[in-house]
């Protein structure tokens, strides 16, 4: 999903360069990115298919019933616990695309 995001990102204008303590440059950074979509699709598809045929159930591939139980696992979590555990940033804390911080905040002072 970030590789994803981070191609939407680029590709419509949002974040044209990523900023951070680590950036390669943009050509490079968005055909890594190309590059490392592609092969998470490739093996997401390419993984669930059984490995022989005919295929019995000594055989099968249960990768995607552990996929889908994961899947099913994480949006039951995120929909119970998500709300309460889960704040966000807040919109003060981000300002030009740097993080402002509280005179007492423990980063600041060393806590």
């Amino acid at each position: 999903m970030a590789l994803f995001s981070r191609l939407v990102g680029y590709f419509t204008g949002h974040v044209t360069t990523p900023k951070g303590p680590f950036a390669l440059f943009t050509p490079i950074s968005i055909g890594l990115n190309c590059i490392g979509l592609l092969f998470l699709l490739f093996a997401s598809i390419t993984f669930n298919f059984p490995s022989t045929s005919p295929v019995t159930e000594s055989i099968m591939n249960y990768t995607s019933a552990a996929v889908g139980i994961i899947g099913l696992i994480s949006i039951i979590a995120w929909f119970t616990t998500g709300p309460r555990n889960f704040a966000g940033p807040r919109d003060s804390e981000l300002f030009d695309g740097t993080e402002q911080h509280d005179a007492g905040c423990s980063c600041c002072t060393g806590r």
